[in-house]
């Protein structure tokens, strides 16, 4: 058996002379720590960095062990609720020492503790299953080294899990998805361990972080019908890198349509609530959506901001289906165009269809989805005109008849009827129109 640790322990050994090659030299401090399995461990600052101090039992362990073995379970450290982030920098140093056998000569004769090794593994989950299942932690994360753990003593059975690492002062970053760390004693039988003084313990220096970024914004659905409320509505779904703090998370939120414009109001298209908190301990929390009925499609841009980092998703609204729309709808709104402009007054066609609309609202003329597409299309043929110079073309954007509806410069002057689809269709031929008067047919293509 003698022999077997003194295999076991010039393994550990060669280890950690390795590992100390790759790492940060700094020497071993060997003293008193905290009350032995203490979790929270002792806490000491200098300026942002925290340092706290875990005592270890040389029989603790998230390894295999023999059936009559007489190991505990590892120490679990929560990084997550100590500001520990995947990504930041902690650094683990091995204090004190152990003997992996009270039967030692050196420790019988004189109380000699000469074993030093540690080992530990990052996982995604707290959960550490039964003392004889092989893989104990099933959130183990590894960091790239693999450390080799010795078969138990008498049965033989593999005790090694490829995530763990042996450390004696180690500067590593958190894994993605590491929200845990287990630290415990690597041998093949842990009921003789003994530490005599009680100084076995380990330090975690680590400077937190005081809020946690984001790491992706989804919409459920992605398309919707503006101004139609589905079953469930539009909910955004914010996710963090990690679990929020014991205060939860703060996540800002932003909506608005994709609208480069100048000098142009940007529809509604969208509205979300000014932030949305994701609870403590808890990595997502939803939020709902507003939509608004728009006349063509549009995309709106949903945007969350964390801890200086901003993701963002699209949501595509779409009008709803509003009959008649096609050729014979347009034949119908050009036969009224043609019954009115009788000699090309454009004006007097205007004032002659508004008029008819609304002469009779119960009777539906002034509901009437023709007339308003011939409202439409005349008041954005009579404004180019006699605003030649105030005309923007966006070409491939948006309906350029949006523009000039929309234009800051035309106050309260506004179409007389209620748009729709239809009549932002026939709109947006008005501007067309007007534009070739003004600089020829071949001014801009299009119908």
């Amino acid at each position: 058996m003698n022999k077997l640790r003194a295999s076991l322990q010039i393994t550990v050994a060669l280890m950690l002379v390795w590992l100390g090659a790759a790492c940060q030299d700094a020497s071993t401090v060997v003293g008193p720590v905290a009350t032995p399995h203490q979790p929270a461990g002792d806490v000491a600052t200098s300026g942002s960095t925290e340092i706290r101090t875990y005592s270890i039992s040389p029989q603790q362990t998230f390894l295999r062990t023999e059936t009559n073995d007489q190991s505990l379970p590892s120490l679990v450290v929560n990084l997550a609720s100590l500001g520990i982030r995947p990504g930041d920098q902690i650094r683990l140093e091995r204090l004190g020492d152990y003997t992996l056998s009270i039967y030692e000569p050196e420790y019988i004769n004189s109380g000699i503790e000469s074993a030093t090794a540690l080992q530990a593994v990052f996982s995604s989950s707290s959960t550490l299953l039964g003392a004889t299942t092989l893989n104990r932690v099933p959130g183990a994360i590894g960091i790239g080294i693999n450390s080799p753990s010795p078969a138990t003593l008498f049965t033989s059975l593999p005790t090694d899990i490829p995530e763990d690492f042996f450390f004696s002062d180690l500067t590593i970053p958190v894994p993605a998805g590491g929200a845990y760390l287990f630290i415990g004693v690597p041998d093949s039988w842990y009921k003789d361990n003994a530490d005599g003084n009680r100084n076995l313990g380990v330090r975690l220096t680590y400077t937190p972080q005081s809020c946690v970024a984001l790491q992706s914004l989804m919409l459920s659905p992605a398309t919707v019908v503006g101004g139609v409320a589905s079953p469930r509505g539009v909910a955004g779904t914010v996710t963090l890198q990690s679990l929020a703090q014991a205060s939860g998370e703060m996540v800002s939120l932003k909506g608005e349509a994709d609208w480069p414009l100048l000098n142009v109001p940007s529809p509604q298209v969208v509205s979300v609530p000014g932030s949305v908190t994701v609870p403590s301990a808890q990595v997502s929390a939803t939020f709902p959506i507003t939509t608004y009925a728009v006349n063509y499609p549009l995309v709106a841009t949903i945007t969350g901001t964390a801890c200086g980092s901003k993701q963002t998703a699209k949501l595509l609204v779409t009008p709803t289906v509003i009959p008649p729309f096609g050729p014979a709808a347009d034949a119908r709104v050009q036969a009224i165009l043609d019954q009115f402009l009788v000699g090309g007054n454009y004006d007097r066609a205007l004032d002659d269809i508004i008029t008819l609309r609304n002469s009779n609202p119960s009777s539906g003329i002034g509901q009437d989805i023709y007339l308003a597409a011939a409202d439409h299309y005349l008041f954005a043929l009579t404004w180019v005109l006699e605003h030649p110079a105030q005309i923007v073309l966006v070409a491939g954007f948006v309906p350029m008849y949006e523009i000039v509806k929309l234009t800051k410069e035309l106050g309260t002057d506004q179409p007389a009827s209620p748009p729709s689809r239809l009549s932002v269709w026939w709109g947006e031929k008005g501007v067309i129109d007007a534009v070739r008067i003004l600089y020829g047919a071949n001014a801009i293509r299009g119908r």
